[in-house]
């Protein structure tokens, strides 16, 4: 019996990392062009090494269409960026590999039309740690108004 709860626990331990937290912050960005903006959503953790295998946005979409893609960054002091400055520094998590550095999980947004209203409700992180695997709704909330022209 003991040892049914063990693995039982252990299981669900194994399954059920918390790395990262609830959904936290919120911000608004209004850029003046059409262009994309990059919003972290969360930073590398610091109990160590965390692999991203799947990210997925939360995201509604209003008044036109957008583009939303999740992006790991090293190095790019990402809070709110207008423009495409940071791209180079950033790879989408699918092509993590062991030596890939990156300290921030960012969301892209590339608006497809004016006058388009993007609400966030943070990402959708699947990853493995050294001990541990599991999904966990976490990152900021917040919208993007992209100007009507």
């Amino acid at each position: 019996m003991l040892l049914g709860a063990v693995v039982l626990g252990t299981g669900w331990w194994w399954s059920h990392p918390n790395v990262y937290g609830d959904v936290g912050d919120e911000f608004g960005a209004r850029p003046e062009a059409l262009m994309s903006v990059y919003v972290a959503m969360v930073e590398e953790p610091d109990l160590g090494r965390v692999t991203i295998i799947n990210a997925e946005p939360r995201v509604h979409v209003f008044g036109g269409e957008a583009q939303a893609d999740v992006l790991l960054c090293n190095a790019a002091r990402i809070g709110i960026v207008y423009g495409d400055d940071v791209e180079s520094q950033c790879f989408p998590p699918g092509q993590q590999r062991d030596d890939a550095s990156w300290d921030q999980v960012v969301l892209k947004v590339t608006p497809l039309g004016a006058g388009t209203v993007v609400v966030v409700d943070g990402i959708d992180l699947t990853y493995k740690t050294q001990f541990q695997r599991g999904s966990e709704h976490t990152g900021s909330t917040g919208a993007i108004v992209f100007p009507n022209e």
